[in-house]
């Protein structure tokens, strides 16, 4: 299963069907739910409603926090004793592109010595982008700061 990060609240995930060969009141069934993240720790992301096994999304889920979450499904009937009997459900959370480019540095400074030829390199930047490809292309562009004064020896620029 699938769901696209940034989600509603109670968002529709899939239904889970269990069938029991028992006749009358112990062939009902109910469903429970228990979610693990990439972490292996316990995680309240999906309910399941204990009468349909419809599966929803208890939270809006982020990507970047948890990619993926590995589900105990478990469905009990309703004889004496109860008999249950569990399957997996596997939920991948798809990446949007939700986060800025951030640069390493706050600032960076280059020093260019006079009569450099035109396209020689003077520096490097470097941003990262926490979402997954294609969403975490960073592009560069330099833009002159118009505040910058002309009689300044040296130009400042911003990066975009």
């Amino acid at each position: 299963m699938s769901l696209p990060e940034g989600n509603a609240v109670d968002s529709y995930v899939t239904t889970i069907k269990a069938v029991d060969a028992d006749l009358g009141e112990n062939a009902s069934v109910s469903y429970s739910i228990q979610c693990f993240d990439d972490n292996n720790s316990s995680s309240w992301v999906l309910h399941i409603d204990n009468v349909t096994g419809v599966v929803r999304a208890v939270v809006s889920l982020d990507r970047e926090r948890h990619a993926d979450y590995d589900c105990v499904v478990l469905v009990s009937d309703a004889g004496r004793p109860s008999l249950s009997s569990s399957t997996q459900l596997h939920l991948k959370v798809v990446d949007v592109d939700d986060e800025r480019a951030i640069f390493e540095n706050h600032s960076y400074e280059f020093q260019v010595a006079e009569n450099q030829p035109t396209g020689s390199v003077v520096g490097y930047v470097k941003a990262n982008d926490a979402d997954e490809l294609p969403f975490n292309h960073v592009l560069y562009f330099l833009d002159s700061d118009a505040t910058s004064s002309p009689q300044v020896a040296h130009r400042k620029f911003n990066l975009l």
